[in-house]
């Protein structure tokens, strides 16, 4: 009974130091302790599975799309960190989406002085729950027929045009970066809608 137990005992060590060390492995507990090589790789596949939701959202948001879209902000912010210029929901959702290369985008370093601009944070305050489905999903199973319907495509170049457009006209905003603009006009929805 004895060995029975010494050997049950050993094997929940084992396991608990497996278990420890695995997990130290996927989650370091600080930015610096991230190889930058990791970091780059860990946005641009946060960045292309959300884009590749994206990129099907006509139909409909597919499961876990908020769990992407926070996986993707996440490693944006520590990319972003590295000193580079973040990439476009549109850039992600074409390559991920439609094949079209994102490589000259990789790893671009931001001028001196240029904002950092947060496109997974610009997806989530204006595009989140704001987009449909185009089509009746329903519909189209319970009867097959062809249907016919108007999707927004989510863009956040275009977003930060209009952005820093009204930076430059409205004169409460100036001095802002994109990111507080963007801040700013999500508060004034919500007082309004309020």
């Amino acid at each position: 009974m004895n060995d029975l137990l010494s050997v049950f005992v050993l094997l929940v060590v084992v396991v608990f130091l497996m278990l420890s060390r695995w997990s130290r492995m996927k989650a370091p507990s600080t930015n610096q302790e991230r190889n930058p090589d990791k970091i780059v790789h860990d946005y641009l596949d946060s960045g292309l599975r959300f884009g590749s939701a994206v990129s099907d959202l006509s139909l409909g948001r597919c499961i876990g799309f908020e769990t992407l879209l926070k996986s993707w902000s996440i490693c944006e912010e520590q990319y972003a960190r590295l000193g580079y210029r973040t990439i476009s929901i549109d850039a992600f959702e074409g390559c991920a989406g439609w094949g079209y290369p994102i490589e000259d985008l990789v790893k671009q370093k931001r001028d001196d002085g240029e904002e950092t601009i947060l496109h997974a944070n610009l997806y989530a305050i204006f595009f989140l729950n704001q987009i449909g489905p185009s089509i009746n999903t329903k519909q189209l199973m319970s009867d097959g027929k062809a249907q016919f319907g108007t999707y927004f495509v989510p863009t956040t170049e275009g977003l930060v045009k209009a952005l820093r457009s009204m930076r430059e006209r409205d004169s409460s905003l100036y001095g802002l970066s994109i990111m507080q603009v963007a801040e700013a006009i999500r508060a004034r929805k919500e007082a309004k809608d309020n």
